[in-house]
């Protein structure tokens, strides 16, 4: 094709810069409407009846401030287009401006079809994970990304979403085509200097829409807080903005700074290792800090005598056990299953949260009790995890004469835990290669009769003290049950309806099973309590985090947001109580509580406590950047900076109340959270550096 222009005359160049210019214009107001009217989607869809004691100029300040931070992101994908046209005020060709057109259209298609899967993404990623898309949506690479696939395809219209994606495609380039012409009629400006100054003037107005702020730094994921209600605090940043601070989240992570060094304990961990202890470890006796900087998280036991023969510990971590649902069984809702009744058997921890948001961090954080830290890449991914870590649970019972084992019901190349798991001390480890070949199986391994099964064997075939450590797998999208199971009643009652946000025949399954898993887990208990085993059996059961993706989450409920349980039965011949327990407690807290309770009287490193021990206060954090106590809550998202104050709105300490930054505890609670991942931090670094 012949271009129209022939020359690099002055006039043709400026007509072509005005026209292009135009066509910007014309682009951006398209990306500002889809946004828009994204924003309204998002609004709605997530909203609920707290949205209505708000006030209609505070919703509007949110679109207000969701405008800025589009205002931003369109001005990034400007910035190719709009150098290349400022470019040619100085200097063009036809051909210069032939390829000024052709690449913009490209560009402009690429990016368009980036928003509308961004729009679907985040979409979902805000259903499970409570929160616009983040670093966490590059664990789809590290995951087991076949069987995530398949789960994907089974449990998402993607039909559907390819039709409005090859729609929005094929819309998107008539569009750009129309925006973007092979030639441009414009009247220009008479005067000289708007000539010569439009320019300039397009430049810092750009640079206007980039910064979307007047103040000394332009603006990013920690302004979007202006409002004590939570989905407003959201409201603010589109997918596309968030996706691109991941993926600088990501870059910078490669290239990573351990915590300790970027936060305030830098130059004096010491301070930040007894602090540490003092708020989240609370030893029977303190070690000797001149012996050792980490003294302060070594448990010095006092020694007893014990002349009873050592326990088996089972511990089981079952997948997507979220605690807040168990607390709304009943005879026509029985999610729960039979383990409701085992509840009343042994001691159930109802303030229970998970360390990580994701079943490697929480499976690190109990087999190590070392919490997940902010921004880090899993253990298992990690140059840490390639040596023995000494809070290791495998390695402290292997020195007291157990066979450990570790049982999990896929495959253990997920997240390299064959490796992982061999470093940590783990003498056995049994994967999905380790069951018959025609054991049923869902995408992501055996269901969990198998896997109880297989459990119970190891124990009744033990010649020895056994640590065994299994972990689920069929509570997991597609979320499906075996033909042979008949789920129990299982009609939602209308406080659990008023808040599901998932499509009813998509929470059905997710609750028939969660059931199947609960029930399979009582049958597991009955069949290990009324055998000889039952005698000289320690269990504790916890899930690996909260299951997303059915029901809303008010800030005020944060707390449900991130709890799990935790269930101790002790041997049958146990003289302790059976009790619920309100200690706030963590994945950390499982590794040091199981060997109090097992009378373990040899030092040990741990950055968790007792849970049994109640005469000390107890905090716990996870790692959103929450620390949680009695007192009060506070939040410090280390990576998008998002902070927030909130007060207990009753004595069952279940709901929460934004409170005033200002308030003294905040600083506080931030103060020890900081030390905590610094002292986890520098104690991984230290270890590393160990010959």
């Amino acid at each position: 094709m012949k271009f129209p222009f022939q020359n690099d005359s002055v006039e043709s160049r400026y007509t072509f810069f005005f026209g292009f210019l135009k066509s910007l214009s014309l682009i951006t107001l398209v990306f500002y409407c889809l946004m828009f009217f994204w924003r309204i989607f998002f609004f709605y869809a997530f909203k609920d009846d707290s949205v209505s004691a708000i006030s209609f100029l505070e919703i509007v300040k949110g679109f207000i401030l969701g405008f800025r931070y589009d205002s931003a992101t369109i001005a990034y994908i400007l910035i190719v287009p709009l150098l290349l046209v400022l470019f040619q005020t100085v200097f063009s060709t036809s051909g210069f401006q032939y390829f000024t057109i052709q690449f913009t259209r490209i560009w402009m298609m690429i990016f368009t079809a980036v928003i509308v899967l961004s729009f679907i993404s985040d979409y979902h990623f805000f259903i499970f994970f409570h929160d616009h898309i983040n670093i966490l949506i590059f664990k789809f690479f590290e995951d087991d990304t076949k069987a995530l696939i398949n789960t994907i395809s089974k449990s998402y219209p993607l039909a559907l979403y390819g039709f409005l994606f090859i729609a929005s495609v094929y819309a998107g380039f008539r569009m750009i085509r129309t925006l973007f012409p092979n030639q441009y009629r414009i009247s220009l400006p008479a005067s000289v200097w708007v000539k010569r100054i439009s320019p300039l003037a397009a430049f810092i107005l750009w640079g206007i829409m980039a910064r979307a702020s007047f103040g000394l730094f332009p603006i990013n994921l920690g302004d979007a807080a202006y409002s004590t209600h939570f989905l407003l605090n959201k409201l603010g940043p589109n997918p596309l903005f968030s996706l691109e601070k991941a993926i600088e989240t990501k870059v910078k992570s490669g290239k990573k700074i351990p915590f300790w060094i970027q936060h305030q304990f830098a130059g004096d961990m010491d301070s930040a290792i007894a602090l540490t202890g003092e708020t989240f470890v609370h030893q029977n006796v303190i070690g000797d800090s001149d012996e050792d900087e980490f003294s302060a998280i070594q448990y010095h036991p006092i020694g007893k005598e014990n002349n009873q023969p050592k326990p088996h510990v089972v511990l089981g971590i079952m997948e997507g056990m979220g605690a807040w649902v168990i607390d709304h069984t009943s005879n026509d809702f029985q999610i729960a299953g039979d383990f409701i009744d085992w509840i009343e058997k042994g001691i159930y921890f109802d303030h229970f949260i998970s360390t990580g948001n994701r079943s490697i961090e929480s499976l690190q954080s109990i087999l190590l009790s070392i919490p997940s830290i902010p921004g880090d890449l899993p253990l298992s991914q990690s140059r840490y995890g390639s040596k023995l870590v000494p809070s290791s649970l495998a390695n402290i019972f292997n020195h007291q004469g157990y066979e450990t084992h570790f049982v999990y019901g896929g495959k253990l190349s997920w997240q390299r835990l064959l490796d992982f798991l061999t470093n940590q001390g783990f003498k056995n480890l049994h994967g999905d290669g380790n069951f018959d070949t025609d054991a049923i199986r869902t995408d992501w391994g055996i269901y969990d009769e198998v896997l109880f099964d297989y459990v119970f064997d190891l124990l009744n075939n033990a010649d020895k003290p056994h640590f065994i450590v299994f972990m689920t797998t069929t509570n997991h999208p597609p979320f499906t049950i075996p033909e042979t199971y008949t789920p129990l009643p299982l009609t939602i009652p209308d406080r659990i309806l008023d808040i599901i946000q998932d499509d009813m025949d998509h929470v059905q399954s997710r609750f028939e099973t969660y059931q199947y898993g609960a029930q399979k887990l009582a049958g597991f208990l009955e069949k290990l309590y009324s055998s000889d085993l039952g005698r000289n059996t320690l269990t504790a059961i916890t899930g690996d985090h909260n299951f997303g993706g059915v029901r809303h989450y008010s800030e005020a409920e944060m707390l449900n947001f991130l709890r799990v349980p935790l269930y101790i039965k002790f041997p049958n011949n146990s003289k302790s109580r059976p009790r619920r327990n309100t200690s706030f407690g963590s994945h950390v807290d499982i590794g040091p509580t199981l060997l109090h309770t097992i009378g373990f009287n040899e030092p040990f490193t741990s950055f968790g406590r007792n849970l049994l021990n109640k005469t000390a206060p107890s905090y716990m954090v996870n790692e959103y950047g929450f620390i949680f106590t009695e007192s009060g809550v506070g939040r410090f998202n280390y990576l998008t900076k998002e902070k927030g104050f909130y007060l207990w709105k009753d004595d069952q300490l279940n709901q929460l109340i934004r409170t005033d930054l200002n308030h003294p505890l905040y600083g506080e609670l931030i103060t020890r959270m900081t030390g905590y991942y610094s002292s986890a931090s520098y104690f991984l670094e230290s270890e590393w550096d160990k010959e």
